[in-house]
Parts: structure tokens; sequence; C-alpha cells
């Protein structure tokens, strides 16, 4: 069984609940949407030619690896970890390798207990952030064809210790009926304490994506129901517009019966210019429809660079 990623890498996270904690990122490879729409105007007639957007003219010369290249402006921020250009710059290994790379990204000399490899050299139960978070995203990580690898890959020994798994998701991909059987019957798995977060960020009409293809809430009903789990949502959005469309999202979820636990609200930008030109817009505006505000965490301290 083999997993197709792009990136593996060790930082802060950058967004929602858990901003700031440190985490192990495993980016998987490949998606079912391209949201073209991101940091274009609202007019698709307006919107740069699909063969001409950034992510397919950028020059690949000497380009060895994903962190070689350049975030893109416009359109999806991580289109380096889906689109075919970029598909022989991914790693393709099989699970118990993935496992091992993903506790040795972390590189802390001082951890030498095997059932300490999740924690902070010298953290406690006791003391806040203490635990190294694992963050599966992408690209869209539960595409189907990637779910049969989870269960395997978190019963692996390599795995022992960790405490908090977030799947950061788009939301439209439901349970494959193996992966659901695992994750309902964790109390008979070696990750019986580990915490699930459903990290959902839905795509709004400005990513170009359709709504019908967008919003599932029978998806997000289907996630709610695995025990040990809470469900947030992160919505991306430039103006009153989008937390007015916002709105209605998270009321048909709602209606639908999905558990939400907390709703965010990111500015868009994947460059720093752009997300500081929103931010303090996207932060009145949280004030005002009562969302909470997420930070591009990751902008500010990087520049929003890939293995970041």
């Amino acid at each position: 069984m083999r997993m197709r990623y792009s990136e593996i890498f060790y930082s802060l996270q950058g967004e929602g609940r858990y901003c700031g904690v440190p985490s192990v990122f495993l980016r998987m490879f490949g998606c079912n949407f391209t949201c073209r729409g991101f940091s274009q105007s609202r007019d698709p007639k307006q919107w740069v030619a699909a063969d001409q957007m950034p992510h397919m003219t950028q020059d690949l010369d000497g380009v060895t690896a994903i962190s070689d290249l350049d975030v893109v402006e416009i359109g999806c921020d991580s289109s380096a970890s889906w689109s075919k250009r970029f598909a022989h710059l991914s790693a393709n290994e099989d699970v118990s390798t993935v496992a091992k790379r993903l506790v040795d990204v972390i590189g802390h000399e001082e951890i030498v207990d095997k059932d300490m490899n999740w924690r902070l050299p010298g953290g406690s139960e006791q003391t806040q952030g203490a635990d190294i978070h694992l963050v599966i995203t992408g690209g869209e990580p539960l595409l189907k064809g990637w779910q049969k690898c989870y269960g395997p890959l978190l019963r692996d020994p390599s795995i022992r210790g960790l405490r908090h798994l977030t799947f950061e998701t788009n939301g439209t991909q439901s349970l494959e009926s193996t992966f659901r059987d695992h994750l309902m019957s964790r109390g008979r798995d070696v990750d019986t304490n580990v915490h699930l977060t459903w990290s959902v960020s839905p795509k709004l009409s400005q990513s170009g994506e359709p709504s019908e293809s967008a919003i599932q809430p029978d998806v997000l009903c289907d996630y709610s129901e695995v025990p040990n789990s809470s469900l947030v949502l992160k919505f991306v959005v430039r103006d009153a517009h989008d937390f007015e469309e916002a709105e209605g999202v998270v009321a048909a979820y709602r209606r639908a019966g999905v558990c939400v636990d907390e709703v965010f609200a990111m500015p868009e930008g994947a460059l720093k210019q752009e997300y500081h030109q929103n931010r303090t817009r996207v932060a009145q505006l949280c004030m005002r429809f009562g969302f909470r505000f997420s930070p591009r965490l990751h902008v500010d301290l990087f520049g929003n660079r890939f293995g970041t």
C-alpha cells in the first residue's frame, strides 16, 4: 500500500483552532477542485484563462522539489499538491516509510523514548501545547484512493503516542467503509486516545467551484458521527458578500444535523501583500458577523512558502 504526497514538514499550524501549535504536516497529492477563482474578480469572464494560470506557466527548469517552487498569486495556493504538472515532484512511498518520515522530520534528539515521539521535549500532559499534532492536508486528503491508507498509517508503531490528528478537507468526500470502520472502532486500536479534528474549508462561490459540488451537508454529518472527534469550519473570505454566503452555508449544515463546534473566517491572500490588505477588514467583519478570526500565521512568518 503506497501513498503519494507532495510534502512532509514540521512547522507551526498557521490556521484555525490550533493556530501556533507545533505540528507535522503530511500533504497528500491530488484534489477534486482547482479553486481557480481565488484572488480574481467575482466575474468569471475576467478570469485568467485556465491554461494561463500561474501554476500552469511556472518555469520548472531546475526545479527538483516542491520546496523549490514559489506560491502562486491567484488560484489555489497549494496547486503544486494536485496539478498533474507537478506529479513528478511528489513522492510515492509505502505506508511504513511515510510513518517513519513523519517522526523523523520532528528531529528532536532529546526524544529517546519511542512512546514520546509526539511530545515536545520536557512536555507533560498538563503542559499546554506539549503534544505535537499531526495534520493531514492536501490537495484533498480524503480522496477515496487515500482513505484506505490511513488505518494502517495510524496503526504503525511510529505513530504511537500521537494524541491530536487533524484532517484539513474541503468537506466533499464521504468516508469509505473501511476507513469509517477504523474510525468508529478506534477503541480496539493503538490510536485509542487520538482526538480527531475535521478542519473543513467549504469553498464559497469566489473559489470558482459550484455550490452544488462544494457544499455537501450529508458528508459532514458522516464526519460528525465519528467518536472522539470535533468539526470546525474555516471559510476563506474577502468581504461582506463572502460572510453572508458563509452564514447561509453554516445554516444549511446545521439544518442537516451537522455538529459544528466553531466557525472561522480567514482572509483571502496566498501572498503577504494581499493577505495584509484583507486581514483588518476581515477581522472587523468577524466582529460584525460573529465568526472567529483565523490568521494565516505561516504567511506572516514565512511568506507562505512550501514546507512551512
